[in-house]
């Protein structure tokens, strides 16, 4: 029950305007393994805060938006990491390219830290070079002398680029294959007329 109410309070901090000391900053990144996918691959970002060594007396909860292009890539799963719990997200904004994350911590702690996997999928055939992440209005719960403050962070952006070579091979193999098509149709129509040629010559002959 007092974990519950914790929350509670820490979430309402977190949508009121900040109002931690100026001194006090958090860093955030957004990490990959990779900064270039192909299509319909599915790839992870992974949230990472820093800088909270000397943060109070640690934190216990974050939030931000997250924000894609949706006619490019899509969000498939957010799970959570690093003994922080698993993160809420609105789903019904996905479509339009964002959404917005909150997640808990059951201790207050001042360990850097990954705070949840994000994973993506690459649309079907798409015709773009580049596509970008960005995680805005991101911040987070601090306990600072028995008090529970909201601390920001600057927006983090990651860029990503797109393996065009899946859909130039995709596109080169559907014009190989009408070459084929019109190819052996022609193939076909030669013969038959080669054949026509000879039967009607045949009968000629016969006839003569």
């Amino acid at each position: 029950m007092k974990k519950a109410i914790l929350v509670i309070v820490v979430l309402c901090v977190l949508c009121v305007p900040c109002i931690s000391s100026a001194a006090m900053n958090v860093d955030i990144q957004l990490q990959t393994t990779t900064n270039n996918i192909s299509n319909e691959e599915v790839f992870d970002i992974v949230l990472n805060v820093n800088n909270i060594a000397d943060l109070g007396n640690g934190i216990n909860a974050y939030t931000g938006t997250l924000e894609f292009d949706p006619k490019v890539i899509e969000i498939v799963n957010v799970s959570s990491m690093d003994n922080w719990n698993t993160p809420i997200y609105n789903k019904d904004t996905l479509s339009e390219g964002y959404t917005k994350i909150v997640a808990t911590n059951n201790e207050f702690t001042n360990n850097n830290s990954n705070l949840c996997k994000i994973e993506f999928k690459l649309k079907e055939k798409v015709n773009v070079e580049k596509t970008a992440i960005e995680l805005k209005d991101f911040s987070v719960a601090v306990s600072v002398n028995s008090n529970i403050e909201k601390v920001t962070a600057k927006d983090s952006k990651m860029e990503l680029s797109v393996n065009a070579v899946s859909n130039n091979s995709e596109n080169s193999s559907s014009f190989n294959d009408g070459i084929v098509y019109i190819l052996a149709s022609v193939a076909i129509l030669v013969i038959i007329i080669v054949v026509i040629f000879i039967i009607v010559k045949k009968k000629k002959r016969r006839e003569s």
